[in-house]
């Protein structure tokens, strides 16, 4: 088959599909940008320190007491999910509440926010949040986009209605998060009963061709091992910043560190959109029709990303003045290195892995780079600081990719750089960083305030993104 033949249907499925599973997770990452940003201004540093411990101990924790599942769930086709389902026995369900129950209490420890008599709030809260998790992904395979999107919208609305409310009364933490929990049970509600009236698929007279239940097991945990060290990966050093150091260096550390809204739900989104394209289990597919759409992927994507990777690094200064005052101007050198890891973010890295259940690889390379940035934080951290803290990550990061992309290869009997579209990268890379320097440049001579600079800088990201996209759309019908 050519490599340039694939079948119209695929791309618009894969667009398609990428497109709701990012719009179901839109927006909550909307309205948690938007409660930074009013709490960054709106609270002392301190305060808005302790705050932040909550999600820091929250994003850690919940992938822990999922282990995978939720991640899981997304390589396997709606009627395998079902027949695996159904193989579970009440024992190991219970085992696997249990193990969220623990992970619950925890987390509920770490809290010290809240008063032995109110630790019921932020217990409840981790069970239902890891709860919604899973829940979501088994919708998403079915493709239930519009429940998804339609309840994270009206969520998201509530979050940030309650944020505002309580962050003009600085009644926290209890009275906050308590309000924040009946939100987020309604969630869970119509997220249980849309997953309570999904049908069986025989019923809908689909196959059901249960996969092989210890390849399944070994999948899921590799996966699971795999979820909770790129997590910790994430978080471990914002978590270590929250116990080590005071409120107000980590409320600095962690708007430095912030991940850039909305990339991470991108890269899941393409990663998923794929999984569910070409389910593993399925009919063979032809390597090429992969090669194809990884490397579509990974040009739709660094559409965007590029662009507002040179645009968010050349203008680093005036980003954290305008959006988090001039309070947090120590941030700047740790927000500039955190954004080096960014150009990476335009390509799904473990997704052929996932596909041929290649769990153990997938493994090795986040096991070692967790381990190799723990090696490297301290050195760093004595060498640069809190930027160098944050460098260390960037560092393993890299390397990883290049391992992921070499094992990859093998397991397709490819080339390395035939998974990636490397020269349309560079070519990206090059121009857009070359413009966007010189527009700081300029600015920076003119001695333009924040405000200027960045609508300068936004107007060029949005001609950067719209030109990158004609011009691939253009290449890939040709």
């Amino acid at each position: 088959m050519n490599v340039m033949s694939l079948p119209a249907a695929k791309n618009s499925a894969f667009v398609s599909n990428a497109f709701l599973i990012f719009l179901s997770r839109f927006f909550p990452s909307l309205a948690n940008l938007a409660v930074i940003l009013w709490f960054s201004r709106r609270l002392p540093r301190e305060v808005y320190g302790t705050y932040t411990h909550f999600w820091i101990h929250l994003n850690l924790m919940v992938p822990v007491a999922c282990f995978g599942l939720h991640v899981a769930m997304m390589t396997y086709s709606a009627a395998q999910v079902a027949a695996l389902r159904r193989s579970v026995s009440r024992i190991q369900m219970a085992l696997f509440v249990g193990w969220i129950l623990v992970c619950a209490a925890v987390f509920t420890m770490l809290q010290s926010g809240f008063s032995a008599i109110h630790s019921l709030v932020p217990f409840v809260y981790f069970v239902v949040f890891a709860a919604v998790t899973i829940l979501e992904s088994f919708l998403i395979v079915h493709r239930r986009f519009l429940i998804v999107v339609t309840t994270n919208l009206l969520y998201a609305a509530a979050f940030t209605a309650l944020h505002y409310f309580y962050g003009r009364t600085e009644l926290m933490p209890l009275p906050l998060f308590s309000v924040l929990l009946v939100a987020l049970l309604a969630r869970f509600v119509i997220c249980a009963v849309a997953t309570a009236t999904i049908a069986s698929p025989e019923v809908n007279g689909e196959s059901n061709m249960a996969p092989d239940r210890s390849k399944a097991r070994s999948l899921w945990l590799h996966l699971g091992v795999y979820d909770i060290t790129q997590n910790l990966f994430t978080w471990i050093d914002k978590f270590l910043v929250s116990l080590l150091l005071t409120s107000g260096l980590s409320a600095m550390y962690y708007n430095g560190t912030v991940n850039i809204p909305f990339l991470p739900l991108l890269i899941n989104a393409a990663g998923s959109a794929i999984l569910l394209q070409f389910p593993t289990g399925g009919e063979e597919t032809d390597n090429s029709q992969l090669l194809q759409v990884l490397n579509r992927s990974g040009r739709m994507l660094s559409c965007v990303v590029f662009p507002l990777f040179a645009f968010l690094f050349f203008l680093r200064s005036d980003v954290i003045l305008f959006l988090f005052s001039d309070r947090y101007a120590d941030a700047i050198p740790v927000f500039g290195m955190s954004l080096l890891v960014l150009p990476l973010r335009a390509y799904s890295f473990t997704t052929v892995l996932q596909r041929h259940h290649r769990g153990r690889l997938i493994n090795i390379g986040s096991l070692t780079d967790l381990g190799l940035s723990c090696i490297l934080m301290y050195p760093f951290y004595l060498w640069l600081g809190l930027p160098g803290l944050a460098l260390s990550f960037v560092v393993t990061t890299y390397l990883q990719a290049a391992y992921y992309l070499w094992v990859s290869a093998g397991v397709l009997q490819v080339s390395p750089l035939s998974l990636v579209p490397i020269l349309n990268w560079a070519l990206k890379l090059v121009v857009w960083g070359t413009l966007f320097y010189a527009l700081h440049f300029w600015m920076t001579m003119r001695q333009t305030v924040p405000c200027i600079s960045l609508a300068a800088g936004g107007i060029l990201f949005v001609l950067a993104v719209v030109i990158s996209f004609v011009i691939d759309s253009r290449w890939a019908k040709k």
